[in-house]
């Protein structure tokens, strides 16, 4: 076993795919095929269910992909730590983020780790924040960004801010700037998906209310937060979304918020990583920043 053979099963692993995996190390597609199926052998197991669509990992590959992460990153810390001087840090950091934080906080944050670390690279991917504790807990992310707080011992989180949630419309829209919920089930409503925090949140905070959310005429129902933006924009109907995202969504679309009688609803937006999870050098000091930074993103 060799770390080239651990590299390519990591990014097989990671993209689903032997080609992808080829490109990111910059091999050959059979160089790729050949350490997965040496690995394979020493190992004594088979890591992948391939498929003429997509490479799924086995049982035995999701045991083992722990192991090589934890050995490749714990190779990445020795080298390093014992022939850097401290002052410069290399590698890649990869991050799964809901849409709160991933257009946010991130951005600022990376810009800020770059200009003392120009040589690590990132690679980001904004999903649910279901799918990111899922991307946290098989491995395929090193840090995540969700918008509700996980109770479970595989994961360590970190509180950033306490977010609100607003109601928003079009500026053209014929809703006061404070309505009572009666008023408001006459107006379509456009959200996002099922599996979306600040809907799951929303929710949460009706049933507390008293309120049944299913009351509300829901037109259309998207994921993509850019699409819903618009759809309000042009007077189809009302939404609700982070108050931080408001923020910067009204500076660029004609939408206005409005309050909803009786309604409040905050959640935290956390970072979150796998506590069996070996972090790399880039890893760590960009999850001290995070954490260096909450300070900065508290309610003034």
């Amino acid at each position: 076993m060799d770390f080239k053979q651990l590299e390519a099963f990591i990014n097989v692993a990671k993209y689903k795919n032997f080609s992808k995996a080829a490109r990111v190390l910059y091999i050959s597609q059979p160089t790729v095929s050949l350490h997965i199926a040496n690995l394979e052998k020493e190992l004594g197991v088979i890591l992948f269910d391939r498929t003429s669509k997509e490479v799924n990992l086995t049982s035995s590959g999701k045991d083992f992909l722990s192991y090589a992460l934890d050995l490749v990153n714990m190779k990445t810390k020795a080298i390093h730590d014992l022939t850097s001087s401290g002052d410069h840090i290399s590698g890649s950091v990869t991050i799964a983020a809901c849409t709160t934080p991933s257009l946010t906080i991130i951005p600022d944050m990376i810009t800020t780790f770059v200009k003392s670390n120009p040589s690590v690279q990132f690679i980001i991917e904004e999903k649910n924040s279901n799918d990111v504790v899922e991307s946290i807990g098989d491995f395929t992310a090193e840090v995540g960004f969700i918008g509700n707080h996980v109770e479970n011992d595989r994961y360590i989180t970190y509180p950033i801010f306490e977010d609100d949630i607003v109601f928003f419309c079009s500026k053209d829209a014929n809703i006061p700037n404070t309505v009572t919920f009666e008023e408001l089930k006459k107006v379509p409503l456009i959200q996002r998906h099922t599996e979306s925090a600040t809907r799951v949140q929303m929710e949460k905070t009706m049933e507390q209310l008293k309120f049944d959310y299913t009351l509300f005429y829901s037109l259309i129902e998207t994921d993509d937060s850019n699409l819903l933006l618009s759809l309000v924009s042009k007077n189809l109907g009302f939404s609700y979304i982070s108050k931080k995202l408001y923020e910067k969504y009204v500076l660029l679309f004609p939408i206005k918020a409005f309050t909803v009688e009786g309604f409040s609803s905050k959640r935290s937006i956390e970072m979150i990583i796998n506590k069996k999870r070996t972090l790399s050098p880039s890893v760590e000091e960009f999850v001290r920043l995070v954490i260096s930074s909450v300070d900065q993103y508290s309610p003034q």
